[in-house]
C-alpha cells in the first residue's frame, strides 16, 4: 500500500482521509483500482453487499471523480447517516453543534481571562504520542 493510502487511512484530510478513507484503501488492498471495475461484494461487516443499479451507477460516477471531491462527497453521505442516526431533523443537528461551540468558545475565552493556557503546543502532543505509542510497543514485545 502506498504512503499516500496509508495517510488518507489515517484521515489526513488532505489527502482524502477520513471517514471513508479506511474502507477505500481496504478495497483497493483486496484488489478494487476504484473506478477500473464495479464493486460487488460487502461494502463492510454488516452491511449489504448488493446496490440497486441506480446506485451503482451512482458509485461508478462518484469513483471518477478527483480524490478532493470524492472525499467530500464520502464526508456528506457519512454526515447524512449520522443525521438519520441521531433521529433529529437537520436543523437541530446543526443548532445542537452551534450551542456546543459557543459553550467551548466562551470556556476558551474564561481561560484567557484568567491567564490560564488554552491547550498544548503541537510539539507537546507529538511528544506525548511517542511516549503512548513506545509504550504500547514495549508491552507488545517489538
Amino acid at each position: 500500500m502506498s504512503p499516500k493510502v496509508l495517510l488518507a487511512e489515517r484521515g489526513d484530510p488532505a489527502l482524502g482521509g477520513g471517514r471513508a478513507a479506511g474502507w477505500l484503501a481496504t478495497r483497493r488492498e483486496q484488489g478494487d483500482r476504484t473506478g477500473d471495475t464495479p464493486i460487488d461484494g460487502p461494502l463492510r461487516p454488516g452491511y449489504p453487499g448488493h446496490m440497486s443499479a441506480q446506485a451503482q451507477a451512482i458509485l461508478e460516477q462518484a469513483l471518477r471523480l478527483s480524490a478532493d471531491e470524492r472525499a467530500h462527497l464520502a464526508d456528506a453521505l457519512q454526515r447524512s447517516l449520522e443525521d438519520e442516526a441521531s433521529g433529529l431533523p437537520p436543523d437541530e443537528v446543526t443548532r445542537l453543534w452551534n450551542d456546543e461551540i459557543k459553550r467551548r468558545l466562551a470556556r476558551a475565552r474564561d481561560r484567557v481571562v484568567r491567564g490560564e493556557p488554552l491547550g498544548r503546543s503541537a510539539d507537546e502532543v507529538y511528544a506525548d504520542a511517542e511516549v503512548r505509542i513506545q509504550e504500547i510497543r514495549a508491552r507488545r514485545g517489538r
